[in-house]
């Protein structure tokens, strides 16, 4: 099942840079954490914005006392799926761009600590 990955490169070398590297290993699946019910796909929604956004939050103030950090979380409303990834703050490698509106099919909220 997992041969296919066995040659692919996932390690520092395989990202632009150290802020793509961290934003790919620090990434986590809301939706994987939350009990669903296809059936109650608007109630599963709720919920994950819920948690979603509650677990951004609690991020945020934790690595608020570590430095700049940047904590996004992105929802894609087709699945419904949800991502939360954090990485620090480094000039020069923006992983996201400051226009969200640039992202047209995904929810994104972003949270700087230590600004």
């Amino acid at each position: 099942m997992l041969e296919p990955l066995v040659g692919q490169n996932t390690g520092p070398d395989a990202f632009q840079d150290h802020t793509g590297y961290e934003a790919f290993v620090n990434a986590f699946h809301v939706e994987d954490y939350i009990d669903s019910d296809s059936e109650r796909r608007d109630e599963d929604t709720s919920e994950l914005m819920r948690q979603g956004g509650k677990a951004a939050l609690e991020l945020s103030k934790r690595l608020e006392i570590e430095g700049m950090y940047r904590v996004v979380l992105s929802f894609d409303n087709e699945f419904p799926a949800m991502t939360l990834r954090f990485f620090e703050s480094r000039e020069g490698e923006p992983w996201i761009s400051e226009d969200l509106d640039e992202y047209p099919l995904e929810g994104i909220l972003v949270i700087d600590t230590g600004c």
